[in-house]
């Protein structure tokens, strides 16, 4: 099935526009829908650009940046956009993010990377939510981690 923007014969425009979004997305706030907008096809096209944002983002953080909006979750979110693409790449860069900035909604949001994606490092992601996460996120890991046996 094809997507409008092929239809369109705007699919190159629009994961370059998606990209631009991305490069910024350290410093603009897309509230929860960056992540969620995109296909595939063009979420691959941008893994260096998902990479790059997340390893500046993770940084600012460590660094204690002053934030004008929730910057992990953000960062989180893109990291569950490159949950079908590669599970591991998804894993790791969440990761990165929850180890500097864990707040209960980042830590929410990171679940859907176990809903999205699957393999053994998605696996201990999940395990390792259950011993972050609060009641409601355990409940959401348990479900996912069981439609995955």
């Amino acid at each position: 099935m094809r997507s409008k923007s092929q239809e369109k014969g705007t699919a190159a425009l629009r994961g370059r526009a998606f990209r631009a979004l991305v490069q910024i997305a350290d410093s603009q706030y897309f509230e929860d829908r960056l992540g969620e907008l995109i296909d595939i096809a063009t979420v691959r096209g941008a893994l260096g650009d998902i990479k790059d944002v997340v390893g500046r983002g993770v940084r600012s953080l460590a660094e204690g940046e002053k934030q004008r909006f929730d910057l992990a979750t953000q960062l989180v979110d893109l990291a569950c956009a490159v949950a079908p693409v590669d599970g591991a790449l998804s894993v790791e860069l969440a990761m990165g993010v929850l180890h500097v900035s864990a707040s209960p909604r980042t830590v929410d949001h990171a679940v859907t990377i176990v809903f999205r994606a699957e393999g053994p490092e998605v696996r201990q992601f999940g395990e390792y939510l259950l011993t972050v996460g609060d009641a409601s996120v355990r409940a959401e890991v348990r479900e996912a981690l069981g439609r995955a046996e």
